[in-house]
Order: C-alpha cells, then sequence, then structure tokens
C-alpha cells in the first residue's frame, strides 16, 4: 500500500442496489489500498465525528466515472433521495450468478421489499438469512412466476399496500399449511407447500439446510396469489349492509385463490405507510404472546384488526417464524 492517487488504476462498476461500504471494499481490495484511506478521500465530515457523508463528486473523480452513473447504481448518492422505507432494513448478499460478473469480493446490495426473486437466474433472494447463500429455483419455476405477478401488483396498488398484504397473506398460508383443515378442500396447497419444503430444505439435511427464508418461498406463489384481494381497497361489495357473513375469495387474476375464506366486512380505507418502529415493537410483542398461547385469541377478539395494519403484519410475521418453523423441523 502507497499514496492513494487521484484516480484508481482499475475502476469497476457498481453492481445495481450495492451500497458504498461495499464498492469501496471491492475497490481498495483490486487496488491494493486501504478501505479506511478510500473512505476519507470521498466523503466529509458529518455533523457527528463519528459519521461521514459520502460525496458524488469525490468518489466520480476517484473512478473515473460519471456522478450520474455512480447514482444511478448506489442508492445512498441519489439526489432526492429514494424512499428508505421501501427498501430492507439490512444489505444481504444477491443472485451468485449476478455477482459473479463483478470482481473484488462479495457484494452486498440493499433489495426492495418486493424483489424476492432474480428473475433472470432463477434464485431466490428474499428476506435475508446471516450468511445463508440464496438458494437456486431450478425446480420451482411457480415460484419466479410469482415475482412477476409480484411486480404488477406494485404497480398497481404501490409497494406499502403490496408489502402488507403479502406479508398478511404469508399469514393466511402459514396457518393453512401449520393447521390444515380436511374440509376446506386445500390438499393440493398442503402437497404443493410439502413438496417445496423438501425440494428446498432436503430431509435429513435440515440442520445445514433449513432457513427461515426458504418457508417464505414455499408459501410465496400462493401468498402472491391472495395478495391482489387483501391489497385492493374494495374488498367486500359497500351495497350490502347488515349482518357479516363469510364468502369465498373470487378475483378475476387470482383463480387458485379458491378455497380460501376471509370476512367480508372490510370497508374501503386510504393505505397508510408503515410505521417500521412500530411495526418491530408489534412483531416483537406478537411473538411472546404466540409463545405464551395467547396471540390468537387476542388477534380474534381486538375489534379494530382491519384497521391496524401494522398489527396484522407483526403477527404474519410472528405466525410464520413460529409456527412454520417449528413444525417444518418436526
Amino acid at each position: 500500500m502507497g499514496a492513494l492517487p487521484r484516480r484508481l488504476p482499475i475502476s469497476v462498476p457498481p453492481a445495481p442496489h450495492e451500497i458504498v461500504a461495499s464498492y469501496l471494499a471491492r475497490l481498495a481490495t483490486l487496488n491494493s489500498h486501504d478501505g479506511d484511506q478510500l473512505w476519507r478521500r470521498i466523503s466529509t465530515p458529518g455533523p457527528t465525528p463519528a459519521r461521514r457523508i459520502v460525496n458524488a463528486d469525490r468518489l466520480a473523480a476517484l473512478t473515473g466515472r460519471p456522478a450520474s452513473h455512480l447514482a444511478g447504481a448506489l442508492p445512498e448518492l441519489r439526489d432526492p433521495a429514494p424512499d428508505w422505507q421501501m427498501f430492507r432494513h439490512a444489505p444481504q448478499i444477491g443472485c451468485p450468478r449476478c455477482d459473479a460478473h463483478h470482481r473484488g469480493g462479495a457484494v452486498l446490495r440493499i433489495l426492495a421489499h418486493h424483489r424476492y426473486v432474480c428473475i433472470r437466474h432463477g434464485y431466490w433472494i428474499g428476506p435475508p438469512d446471516v450468511n445463508r447463500p440464496c438458494p437456486s429455483l431450478e425446480y420451482c419455476p411457480e415460484v419466479v412466476a410469482a415475482q412477476h405477478r409480484h411486480l404488477r401488483l406494485v404497480q398497481r396498488y404501490g409497494w406499502a399496500a403490496a408489502y402488507d398484504a403479502v406479508l398478511t397473506a404469508l399469514m393466511i398460508c402459514a396457518h393453512r399449511w401449520g393447521h390444515p383443515d380436511p374440509t376446506s378442500g386445500e390438499e393440493l396447497h398442503q402437497v404443493l407447500w410439502t413438496t417445496r419444503s423438501f425440494i428446498l430444505i432436503p430431509k435429513d439435511s435440515e440442520l445445514h439446510t433449513f432457513s427461515a427464508s426458504k418457508l417464505f418461498a414455499c408459501l410465496y406463489p400462493e401468498a402472491v396469489t391472495l395478495a391482489p384481494v387483501i391489497a385492493s381497497p374494495r374488498v367486500a361489495s359497500p351495497r350490502r349492509r347488515g349482518r357479516p357473513r363469510t364468502r369465498s375469495v373470487r378475483h378475476r387474476s387470482s383463480s387458485a385463490a379458491k378455497g380460501f375464506r376471509i370476512p367480508a366486512t372490510r370497508r374501503t380505507r386510504p393505505h397508510r405507510p408503515l410505521d417500521r418502529k412500530r411495526l418491530l415493537a408489534l412483531t416483537r410483542n406478537a411473538i411472546d404472546e404466540l409463545r405464551q398461547g395467547t396471540g390468537q385469541s387476542q388477534a380474534e377478539s381486538a375489534p379494530d384488526l382491519q384497521q391496524q395494519p401494522q398489527r396484522r403484519t407483526a403477527l404474519a410475521l410472528s405466525c410464520l417464524v413460529l409456527t412454520q418453523g417449528p413444525a417444518r423441523l418436526r
């Protein structure tokens, strides 16, 4: 390692949605320089001594690439800043075949909530597990096809409504999987979920291949099929009021949702953005309730559950982790 030049001799492009720290680490590895030295070169002091702000022009001068091109791949350099609530809370590794094109080490990306599958190469990149490689979906093409429908759902209702709807649908599917009803006519769904679980988590290898993210993949196609009904602002017809009733889900783009049943008492309401801090607290509370065996009774007795998207999403996460995880290992 020597003095840092004005422009690095080896300059590789950033990967889409890569974080700046990952990009600088790869540049430092390729050029045999100290990563902290690169970081000080391209950043300015922030409001606190421990914080520094990345300067896009300095990074462009160091790499020889236009600042606009760097901002297109690095979300942290965009001006105006993106809606950070649309992205996951932590960076993760992505598709291994996509990352193979980028030299210098591991590529850490920050992905949107609605990016569950690499459509180009067929790899699951859903909610990440720490230090877990992304599984291939070679034998689960229906999971890849569900990503296309998920993106259309985002275009129609927005990312926040789609995020809430998919997690709620995952909760419903997880409950149906963990507590099958012989009279519901859902034997096909049970067979599909079990088959996918043994494809992604082979038998007798659970200790090495099990991950919570793969349980999302098992339920993902049917959850995306059910999600448009939940995301729609009008599920029940407002013309008939009176005694609440239960009806079968019918949706022009959700023919496979037959057999699922939901209360037909939902009213039209605008979707409110999720409060991430409140969602985290509610998820922890829901997990504690389910562990104590009281979550189900409290959820059924809550009169305003339909008006609490954070509460419903918290129950989705807790049911998926606590109900499906132990059941799969048995």
